[in-house]
């Protein structure tokens, strides 16, 4: 294929829907996280499948036009330091990388970032991302439904219960293999709520998901407010703190750009400040709720901070090892060591500054966020927002080894390294 022929053929579109699949259940579903299950295996087998099909895609769709976009000695570099600084880090701490960890955090990231380099090479660097937004808001429609019928109204019967492995083995209802139910209900605003949790094991995994959807498709230039709709009123029905403050956040930028917009800004810019309050007054309402309800997540998420800083700062620089969950449980509350009790961790910031240092969770985390953040806003493309929004979501959000994470990682690189003069040829605000 050359470099002008930008057609996406089948081949392509294929690929990047089974990743998009992937990307969506490997979230941690509750297939996924299913204790002793098969789901897991059949998967690892699939993606391996999916990694070969992937590669040869790429060679027949003349992978030798796109290496030429790569500046290796620039900006890879860093990618490759990163991946190293994980390894070293893992060796030092005497917890070599599983199988898992090295095709999570080796072998997928190359994938990820050469599939991406296709897709910018094709005009269309958004395709994989827009399977996955689409994919994400038909099942949002589903699992409202199933919310309202299996959850709130209980006008289905209990499910088929699934043991998995989620803050230790336990059991959750399954209705009909597309909604669980797998966190009690909670106090949202006063009320007694049971969160929409999806297939997921639990909102915040749901919230992260539903929110990756949103922020694609506010990066797109001309976005469907239906599907903006919907993923934003889904989001609110996990209950998750952080994807409620971002749609609060969205919500009320979108109010700024349309006052800064606006032919009469001038005269609006007085509410321009008035709308800038009260966005920071909703989020301080939210925050102040959670603490007044004494919700366990509240006290957990501090004690995971406070964990992960104090593992972080006895190993600076290389962690503890991203597989040595007992280094940063160890410095935990020790009332979270009883049988049943909760050592999950909930910060994927801290879970990689305590288990990979500083220089991984720059090199191999921040680096390509903030690099893709400034070629962005350089480019004036809306695609800034989904960086930023990663940012955040990354910083309260235990994502840091989820697939549709390390792809977004892989993309990042993609988009914002290459040859300049190509790069002025792609329209970004489509």
């Amino acid at each position: 294929m050359t470099m002008e022929n930008h057609s996406v053929n089948s081949s392509v579109k294929m690929v990047s829907f089974l990743w998009a699949v992937c990307l969506f259940l490997q979230s941690q579903s509750v297939f996924y996280t299913e204790y002793n299950g098969n789901f897991k295996k059949a998967f690892y087998i699939f993606v391996g499948f999916l990694i070969a099909l992937t590669l040869l895609t790429i060679v027949i769709n003349s992978y030798g036009n796109i290496t030429r976009l790569v500046n290796i000695s620039k900006y890879t570099l860093f990618m490759v330091l990163g991946m190293g600084s994980i390894f070293l880090g893992m060796v030092i701490s005497s917890t070599l990388p599983s199988k898992r960890d090295i095709i999570t955090y080796f072998v997928l990231i190359v994938i990820f970032f050469m599939w991406s380099l296709l897709l910018k090479n094709l005009k269309n660097p958004l395709l994989l991302l827009n399977y996955f937004k689409n994919l994400v808001a038909g099942y949002a429609v589903v699992s409202i439904v199933l919310w309202l019928l299996c959850s709130v109204f209980s006008l289905v019967g209990s499910g088929t219960q699934l043991s998995i492995n989620w803050g230790g083995v336990h059991s959750v209802p399954v209705y009909f293999h597309l909604y669980a139910q797998s966190q009690s209900p909670i106090q949202f605003f006063g009320v007694n709520f049971v969160r929409n949790t999806g297939i997921f094991s639990e909102a915040p995994m749901y919230s992260f998901v539903l929110s990756t959807a949103l922020l694609v498709e506010l990066a797109i230039k001309h976005s469907n407010k239906l599907i903006k709709y919907i993923l934003m009123f889904t989001i609110i029905t996990t209950a998750s703190t952080t994807g409620v403050i971002l749609v609060v956040g969205i919500v009320f930028f979108e109010a700024i750009k349309q006052i800064l917009k606006s032919r009469y800004k001038n005269i609006l810019m007085p509410f321009l400040i008035v709308v800038v309050i009260l966005g920071l007054l909703t989020v301080e309402y939210i925050l102040q709720s959670k603490f007044s309800e004494g919700m366990d997540s509240i006290s957990v998420r501090q004690d995971d901070f406070k964990a992960g800083f104090i593992t972080w700062r006895e190993n600076l620089i290389f962690g503890v090892g991203m597989s040595n969950d007992l280094g940063i449980i160890q410095n935990m509350n020790p009332a979270r060591w009883n049988i049943g009790g909760n050592t999950g961790f909930s910060s994927g910031i801290m879970k990689s500054l305590a288990g990979g240092g500083i220089i991984m969770t720059v090199l191999y985390y921040l680096f390509p966020m903030i690099r893709a953040t400034i070629y962005f806003i350089k480019n004036k493309s809306l695609q800034w927002i989904i960086p930023v929004g990663i940012v955040y979501i990354f910083t309260f959000t235990i994502i840091y080894n989820l697939y549709i994470f390390i792809f977004l990682l892989g993309w990042m690189w993609a988009i914002s390294t290459g040859d300049r003069h190509y790069e002025k040829r792609i329209d970004y605000m489509y």
